[in-house]
């Protein structure tokens, strides 16, 4: 096989340097090797990465064969190493079926889905939704009695974590947004009707037409907890969508409706999580010292009308 290379984009390589700091950037330096290594291991030719690219390094391939893949890599740690656990799990059922993967160096291949675009682009609201939702009830499984999977209630110890990083105060959080999301975090915990492993960032943008099934889920995250949760993700996405709405408050009305109907899931609660991710949402974004929490704050500050 000859020597191949892939484009590793300016604008990734900065936000991995930024994002991770110096392991992000020793990564970025054997990232080139390590994809080289892995394209002959797997007897893979490169195509053009995706756009956008944030956490993880996500590119086109051909198989041997002339099959279309898709390769990705991540500065490694559990978060990625849990994604590849949630594929295995599900054995291409519902979501791209994974092909290869090593888990110690954080790279995998998967199937890539066609025609793949994202739901994200059905411009019908109500449909989308009805959608999303079908999706969730066909994916959700119990969770096995041991598996590498964060939990919702761990998830929520964000709220703390910017409470120490303000001494006790809630820092840039509307006040008393933080304390409510506080007090219904523990509430919906507290009362789970049952807990299913999740995708765990089931919004529009993760859920991409295919062949194989109507839809397939991408980009995994792996959670376990109250199967409500899953629903707060997709209550607030796809980003940027609220601010074309012309009253916010009853389309975020209406989601919880569909959503109600079609999961068999208490409509109060399906408001009271989209409410809880929302404010989580901005908390993950402040304790990593970014100021993008302003749009999940402007959901939060609608959502909370509703409670």
């Amino acid at each position: 096989m000859h020597d191949v290379t892939f484009d590793v984009p300016d604008e990734f390589a900065a936000f991995i340097a930024d994002y991770f700091g110096a392991e992000g950037a020793a990564w970025l330096a054997a990232l080139p090797t390590l994809l080289m290594e892995y394209s002959h291991r797997w007897t893979l030719t490169p195509e053009p990465p995706f756009a956008g690219l944030s956490y993880n390094y996500v590119t086109r391939v051909r198989r041997a064969d002339g099959m279309p893949a898709v390769l990705k890599a991540g500065v490694p740690g559990p978060e990625f190493r849990a994604s590849i656990a949630f594929l295995r799990l599900c054995e291409g059922r519902g979501a791209v079926r994974l092909l290869e993967a090593d888990a110690d160096a954080c790279v995998m291949l998967m199937e890539q889905a066609f025609p793949g675009a994202p739901l994200a682009q059905l411009e019908d609201d109500d449909a989308a939704t009805v959608i999303g939702a079908d999706v969730m009830r066909e994916f959700w499984r119990p969770a096995p009695a041991s598996h590498p999977f964060p939990t919702v209630a761990r998830w929520l110890e964000a709220f703390a974590k910017v409470r120490a990083m303000y001494h006790g105060g809630s820092g840039p959080f509307p006040p008393g947004m933080l304390a409510r999301a506080e007090t219904l975090g523990a509430e919906l915990l507290a009362s789970a009707p049952y807990e299913r492993l999740m995708h765990g960032d089931l919004h529009h943008d993760n859920i991409v037409s295919a062949q194989r099934e109507p839809w397939l889920l991408i980009d995994p995250k792996g959670l376990v907890g109250d199967p409500g949760y899953e629903t707060g993700p997709f209550m607030n996405n796809p980003y940027g969508r609220m601010e074309t709405w012309a009253e916010p408050a009853r389309q975020f009305a209406r989601r919880a409706d569909i959503l109600a109907e079609r999961l068999s899931y208490p409509r109060e609660r399906i408001l009271a999580w989209g409410f809880t991710q929302a404010v989580l949402s901005a908390a993950w974004h402040v304790e990593d010292g970014s100021d993008r929490y302003g749009p999940a704050i402007a959901r939060a500050e609608v959502l909370v009308t509703l409670l």
